[in-house]
């Protein structure tokens, strides 16, 4: 999250923005990918099997559907504010997600938590006559 200071000082110095911006955007797409692997193996050894379909979509829906309320966001505050001052919100909206996740129990956790997938819950998937499976309430 702090290497996102980097983009916001590339403006601040524009003699380097270049070789910052790239350094920002290589170091922070080499973060999301190891951010990235550990949620989702983490969402997957939590979540039962019968509701990983589920689960799954709905964070890659939530996640891709923020894309478009962000550009909005910032579009509409680029204009309000500028482009320096906007930049360094979208830092700070990143490092208050960041503080999030780092007060949270996951910092300490250091193995991945197994859950036991028993079809005894109120999704659990049930035979019907036509002898396929369908979801009861």
């Amino acid at each position: 999250v702090l290497l996102a200071m980097l983009v916001p000082m590339a403006v601040l110095a524009p003699s380097f923005e270049v070789p910052l911006v790239l350094g920002a955007e290589f170091l922070q797409w080499l973060m999301y990918l190891i951010a990235v692997v550990n949620e989702v193996s983490l969402r997957q050894s939590i979540t039962p099997d019968r509701l990983l379909g589920r689960v799954n979509a709905t964070m890659r829906f939530l996640n891709a559907g923020m894309i478009p309320v962000g550009a909005l966001i910032g579009g509409a505050l680029g204009g309000a504010i500028g482009l320096r001052e906007t930049l360094f919100v979208g830092v700070a909206g990143m490092l208050i997600t960041g503080l999030w996740v780092y007060l949270s129990p996951l910092r300490t956790t250091r193995e991945t938590p197994m859950i036991a997938d028993d079809d005894q819950g109120p999704a659990a998937v049930m035979p019907h006559d036509g002898g396929t499976s369908v979801l009861t309430p």
